[in-house]
């Protein structure tokens, strides 16, 4: 009996040992204060813009994409808004009207970032030899693709056009209401 206590003290203070030995080695190889340096940040591009977003953008699309006889059906969400730089809007007098050009719309779309925002629901080749799986870099074109069209698309239904005209008559209220004169605001010919 006297044995097997002396067994499991010795066992205990091996233990404790060992343990305090990962402890001071973990401890001992986090790095001192004075050998960690910092180094200031540096600002590689500045660029100043003030927009005008009149339509945030979600938007769910099913898609197909086919490389090379390998083809992808899925889903993606995509996200955005449609804006209007105002630092290059175009400013003139006509009598005691305020005249004010909207410059192109702007629009920005990219995948969302929630959870499953791009879901791919099957793969398959034509050729049962090769390998049915896309690259990230093919992935990552066909979404590109899929941004574009969102964007063409975007266009031919008219948002882009309601979108400026929203810009239009909230551009014009505002400037109305800050300089106390009748303003007419239009939108750039390319619209």
């Amino acid at each position: 009996m006297r044995r097997i206590q002396i067994v499991l003290w010795l066992i205990l203070v091996l233990a404790l040992a060992v343990g305090g030995l990962a402890l001071w080695q973990r401890w001992s190889s986090s790095p001192a204060p004075e050998r960690v340096r910092y180094y200031p940040a540096r600002v590689s591009d500045i660029r100043s813009m003030v927009e005008l977003q009149t339509v945030e953008i979600y938007e769910e699309m099913p898609f197909k994409a086919a490389v090379g006889g390998r083809h992808l059906v899925g889903k993606i969400a995509l996200e955005g808004h449609i804006g209007f730089d105002l630092e290059k809007v175009a400013l003139s007098d006509q009598g005691d009207t305020l005249a004010v050009t909207l410059p192109s719309a702007t629009v920005t779309l990219r995948e969302s970032t929630e959870p499953g925002s791009y879901v791919v629901y099957d793969t398959w080749s034509d050729n049962p030899a090769k390998p049915k799986s896309f690259t990230a870099a093919e992935e990552n074109k066909a979404k590109r693709q899929l941004l574009q069209l969102a964007a063409r698309n975007l266009h031919k239904s008219g948002a882009v056009k309601r979108a400026g005209t929203n810009a239009a008559r909230t551009v014009a209220e505002m400037l109305s209401a800050a300089t106390g004169r009748p303003v007419k605001c239009t939108l750039a010919p390319d619209n």
